[in-house]
């Protein structure tokens, strides 16, 4: 697995229901590799959260200095982005945290005349549904789609670029390894076949579970998807087995999974 450091911090302010409303300053300090790139984020985030109904939604301002290396230059960029998020929450929610959302979405931007290095608007919307097909048997589907706008997209920041591949995504690839690959020139001067990141992004799981006794399941999978910069580009998929071990709050889940669409052996999740 690449390495990722985070460091942050956040402190909230009650605001209306105190239980699920709030207002939010966070600081982000983070390194991840992602495809091919080195990428450094700096954050200062302050947010506004309220929920209405069976909805969360929250609104930000990121001012984000950040790095994209790919082995040849590293491109700095200080940016301003607004967002806004929305995520269904289910009955009795009281604000914690919650490992999968019928439906999250999220849409940011950044604009040159609001000071920033780099324009472009970025969409992601993610949605995981279970249905129980009988006492024991339960099938589960997981679908991601993002897209965005940009001019110019080699000003686009690495951690705004979409990849593909992992656990929460492709399983059977490595976590985010699949997207447009190009030919880098690197400081030592070797040419290195590196992923950049694509404009878009889809990505789907079909998964069927059969409880077994003592909280154990097994499950049986199909992944797809893909990072790139034109709908319609190949996808990649994957098939595998699992086991899972389900606590009061959260399952354990070990999978094994080979890819299908190109030649590959059994990766470890």
């Amino acid at each position: 697995s690449s390495i990722t450091r985070r460091i942050d911090a956040r402190y909230d302010i009650p605001i209306g229901d105190p239980a699920l409303e709030r207002f939010s300053m966070e600081a982000v300090n983070k390194f991840e590799s992602l495809g091919g790139l080195d990428t450094n984020e700096t954050s200062i985030i302050p947010s506004i959260t309220r929920v209405r109904g069976r909805w969360q939604v929250a609104t930000q301002v990121a001012a984000t200095r950040t790095s994209t290396d790919d082995g040849q230059t590293r491109q700095r960029s200080n940016l301003l982005v607004p967002g806004l998020t929305l995520a269904s929450v289910p009955e009795g929610f009281l604000g914690e945290s919650l490992f999968s959302r019928t439906l999250f979405a999220e849409l940011i931007g950044s604009q040159k005349a609001l000071g920033s290095d780099s324009d472009f608007l970025r969409l992601l919307v993610q949605s995981e549904r279970q249905f129980d097909l009988r006492r024991k048997w339960h099938l589960l589907l997981r679908g991601e789609l993002g897209t965005s706008l940009v001019k110019n997209f080699n000003e686009m920041p690495g951690i705004y670029r979409f990849f593909a591949g992992g656990d929460r995504s492709v399983r059977g690839f490595a976590y985010q390894s699949l997207s447009p690959e190009e030919l880098v020139l690197q400081r030592d001067g070797t040419l290195k076949l590196t992923g950049v990141g694509g404009r878009h992004l889809l990505a789907g799981s079909v998964e069927l579970v059969r409880d077994l006794p003592l909280n154990l399941a097994v499950a049986t999978f199909f992944d797809a998807g893909n990072a790139f910069d034109h709908f319609g580009d190949k996808l990649e998929y994957a098939a595998g087995i699992g086991f899972r071990y389900r606590l009061p709050v959260v399952s354990l889940g070990l999978d094994v999974a080979k890819p299908l669409s190109t030649s590959g052996g059994l990766r470890l999740h």
